[in-house]
């Protein structure tokens, strides 16, 4: 198990910065390391998802963090502002072990969200 975390964190922590951005949507961009994470991953609905909530909140946040952690009751999606305050959080119950720790950066701009990898950040 030790191995798969190793090794989704030694290949993210290869992107340093980012040369272009992928939209996603036109509220929503990503970086080269997020778009590596989801695309080697298969985790497009992780991004997905964390936008939603992003987006039904109508978060006046400017900057959050976007974590999985495991839970006594399985894994949970975290959504937290800058401050540290919890703005959402959704049970996972399907999850490829792979993403779990992982840390997302988003930063909103002009009324777009950049995700991207704290690397990148």
């Amino acid at each position: 198990m030790k191995k798969i975390f190793r090794s989704l964190d030694s290949a993210c922590a290869k992107f340093v910065g980012t040369t272009c951005y992928y939209k996603l949507n036109e509220s929503l961009l990503i970086t080269e390391g997020i778009h590596f994470l989801v695309a080697k991953w298969n985790a497009y609905w992780l991004i997905n998802m964390a936008f939603s909530h992003l987006a039904r909140q109508n978060c006046s946040a400017t900057f959050v963090v976007i974590k999985i952690r495991s839970t006594c009751l399985g894994h949970q999606l975290l959504l937290e502002s800058e401050d540290g305050c919890n703005l959402s959080s959704q049970e996972l119950f399907l999850l490829d072990t792979a993403l779990l720790n992982v840390e997302i950066y988003g930063n909103k701009e002009a009324n777009r969200w950049f995700f991207m990898l704290p690397s990148e950040y």
